[in-house]
């Protein structure tokens, strides 16, 4: 990546370490970790008119060469972002042996401050200082055996956005300066967790399921729902995803990966009195195809 040329904007050749971060993040965009906006721009920044197959893939490539030479949190950065790419390509096989190489409690956060605007946490920003945004209603009050999730805490403010909805605001980021989470353990292991239900091992996805709630202060899952079906723990993957990965731009993919129903669902009208609509993607701005003859459709 060094020295190459994004959107008329030169990038100086870097050090060996900070190639392989930008790198990995890279590599995140392109599997949409962030949304598949950002995925789709850098799509068109290339000058690439690829499927989203082909930037998994290519995802994948600038994984591996990270992993090959990168310092540890990169390697496992890295390794995380791999696995979710795989997945996403239908290859749960190979995500889950990436995922595997993830160590106990890895994090890697995004960092942020309140020097300026573009330098702040959003999700705070937003939804705590603005009171502009809202939690959806899927992830208020959540609780697990008639335990209080901790890990999706959120409070009804009282306010009104401008939209007209009722503000309820997260605690999860309490200030400008708190860090995102880009890449964890626990999405490894729920990545393993789903491929263990693909491939028959149930009682190995309970399993896993069991040390997060353990490390989250909740109720055993196989002592709430003893003897679960294989379709009631996928279900309880995809729950956990929107636990552990609470507010960390997956919610977006996962509808499309796991036909979650739209909330609010489709055809509502909202408090501005336009309908809902089952549009699963940001549009790409005018400029974007305006300014670049390889973007089309």
């Amino acid at each position: 990546l060094a020295g190459v040329t994004l959107s008329g904007c030169a990038w100086p050749a870097l050090p060996m370490h900070a190639t392989d971060e930008l790198r990995a993040r890279v590599g995140c965009e392109d599997a949409g970790w962030l949304d598949g906006w950002v995925a789709r721009r850098r799509l068109a920044m290339e000058k690439a008119a690829q499927a989203v197959d082909a930037a998994f893939t290519l995802a994948v490539a600038r994984f591996d060469v990270t992993i090959q030479q990168g310092s540890t949190d990169h390697q496992n950065v890295a390794r995380v972002g791999k696995a979710r790419a795989l997945k996403n390509m239908g290859d749960l096989s190979a995500a889950s042996a990436a995922a595997a190489q993830v160590p106990v409690g890895f994090s890697y956060s995004l960092d942020y401050s309140n020097a300026e605007s573009v330098t702040r946490n959003k999700a705070w920003e937003t939804n705590i200082r603005d009171a502009d945004v809202t939690v959806g209603t899927v992830y208020r009050d959540r609780t697990f055996g008639g335990v209080a999730d901790p890990r999706t805490i959120t409070e009804d403010t009282g306010l009104t956005g401008r939209s007209g909805a009722e503000v309820w605001k997260m605690t999860k980021y309490p200030d400008a300066s708190t860090p995102i989470e880009l890449g964890s353990w626990e999405e490894a292991q729920l990545i393993m967790a789903e491929a263990h239900v693909a491939g028959g091992r149930v009682a190995d996805a309970v399993a896993i399921i069991d040390v997060l709630h353990t490390n989250a202060g909740l109720p055993l899952y196989s002592a709430v729902v003893p003897g679960a079906t294989a379709t009631q723990v996928k279900a309880q993957i995809v729950w956990e995803r929107g636990a552990e990965m609470f507010l960390e731009g997956h919610h977006l993919w996962d509808i499309r990966a796991y036909s979650i129903p739209l909330e609010p669902p489709v055809g509502a009208i909202s408090n501005s009195g336009a309908f809902y609509s089952d549009e699963l993607c940001f549009q790409i701005p005018a400029r974007e195809f305006q300014n670049n003859e390889n973007v089309t459709g």
